[in-house]
């Protein structure tokens, strides 16, 4: 069976088990298989799949059938130009949560030249929580997007949090995201180090208090739930 056939064959199975685009699935499973970026299958038409591959491909195209994610079956998720690992024991990230990481780190951003000055506190930065990470995607990007920021990123799930921490590492911000498992303000006790100012005041009057109650505010909490 070369590449072609196979793509075709694929594509007819899933359009018959009512899978959404079925033959850009079916491209992207063979790609994944292939290791190969999916316009190059392309090029590759008249390639014969090696009986490994075939087999291979044959199972993940079955999985996609019974409904399994494809970000699932090929391990990973585009978000935010970030990649992003993905597995069952975390949420896809949809394309509709990028605008809300935008809107995030954009008022990072705003809080940061808001408060940037003289009158800035040295060590001050601003702080962000996001509340049920998941895959950490949500944190990840803000903590991309707004270096001058930490991010605390709160989920309850332990596994969740293990590929959160992955993902972080992944995309060389695992300094700047504090991962914490709980489901509540009350989970968050190492968070304790900072006392932020009082509602509407200046943030700039924030100090460093690690003698300070605990107080878990932020500059920004966002969330997917």
């Amino acid at each position: 069976m070369t590449v072609l056939e196979g793509i075709q064959k694929s594509a007819e199975f899933l359009g018959k088990k009512d899978v959404e685009s079925p033959r850009l699935q079916a491209e992207l499973l063979l790609a994944h298989v292939l290791q190969l970026p999916r316009m190059k299958l392309y090029l590759n038409f008249e390639r014969a799949l090696t009986d490994p591959e075939t087999n291979t491909y044959r199972e993940l195209v079955k999985r996609r059938a019974q409904r399994e994610p494809l970000q699932h079956i090929v391990g990973s998720a585009s978000f935010c130009g970030l990649e992003i690992a993905v597995n069952r024991h975390v949420l896809v990230p949809r394309p509709e949560t990028e605008i809300l990481a935008e809107l995030g780190w954009q008022w990072l951003e705003f809080t940061l030249q808001r408060a940037s000055g003289p009158a800035q506190p040295e060590g001050w930065t601003p702080t962000a929580l996001d509340f049920g990470t998941g895959s950490g995607c949500i944190a990840i990007a803000l903590a991309a997007k707004c270096p001058g920021a930490h991010i605390v990123g709160l989920d309850v799930s332990p596994d969740a949090l293990d590929v959160a921490k992955q993902n972080a590492t992944r995309n060389n911000v695992a300094d700047r995201i504090e991962f914490l498992q709980g489901e509540s303000f009350a989970s968050m006790a190492l968070v304790g180090r900072v006392t932020p100012c009082a509602p509407g005041s200046d943030p700039t009057d924030r100090r460093a208090r690690s003698d300070a109650p605990y107080q878990p505010q932020f500059d920004l909490i966002i969330s997917n739930p």
